[in-house]
């Protein structure tokens, strides 16, 4: 009976540990995105408060920063689940609207001449997740080249409007490059045989979809 209790005992601490060490895993990086949800409300109140420019610029900084490094934390500690992609994606999102609405609201005239751009961009994306979630079923996680080039891109503009007040050549890359990184994710989703990860771009969906026939 003892040696039965002891058992027990020891089942329940391993199981108990396994929990704990994989919650700590997974908490790591959805610590790094709620940061980045916070921090797009809070960047949002700084324009309208008339926050200086490189306290602004240090918060897209380290948003961007988060944006980088959830992920590498992710899948190195291999917690890298669709849920957690998800999340990513959502937040991104998130993210950037309170951005652009935090400068809108702060100086009108620094995006209102990109403004058919913007909407463009923002309804190609829309677009882009609604046929990811019904084809696929998911949004995100694809993890296209095209796609860090945008997010490259889209933290360099950020940084640059929120810390100067101006476009620059920045916020015209990030349309372009925004633009490129959605048809090309969209046709990575039309590509796809299956729900996949860490597709390089249009012409290796093509090809996983080719090596499926065979």
């Amino acid at each position: 009976m003892g040696q039965t209790a002891f058992r027990i005992e020891q089942l329940t601490l391993t199981a108990w540990a396994r929990t704990t060490s994989r919650t700590l895993k997974y908490g790591s990086p959805m610590a790094l995105i709620a940061l980045r949800a916070l921090l797009g409300p809070a960047i949002r109140f700084g324009c309208t408060s008339r926050w200086p420019g490189w306290l602004l610029g240090a918060c897209a900084l380290t948003a961007c920063l988060t944006d980088i490094f959830d992920g590498v934390i992710a899948r190195r500690l291999g917690v890298a689940t669709d849920r957690l992609r998800m999340a990513d994606s959502i937040v991104d999102g998130e993210y950037y609207l309170f951005v652009a609405w935090g400068i809108w609201l702060a100086d009108q005239s620094v995006l209102q001449p990109y403004t058919p751009a913007l909407l463009a961009l923002f309804a190609v994306q829309t677009a882009s997740y609604v046929f990811s979630w019904l084809r696929l079923r998911r949004i995100g996680g694809l993890h296209a080249y095209s796609a860090k080039v945008w997010g490259l891109s889209l933290c360099a503009a950020s940084i640059w409007l929120l810390a100067f007040r101006s476009p620059g050549i920045w916020l015209t890359l990030m349309i372009f490059c925004g633009f490129l990184s959605n048809l090309d994710g969209i046709l990575i989703i039309w590509l796809l045989p299956e729900r996949r990860i860490d597709v390089h771009g249009a012409w290796h969906a093509l090809a996983l979809r080719r090596a499926d026939r065979r």
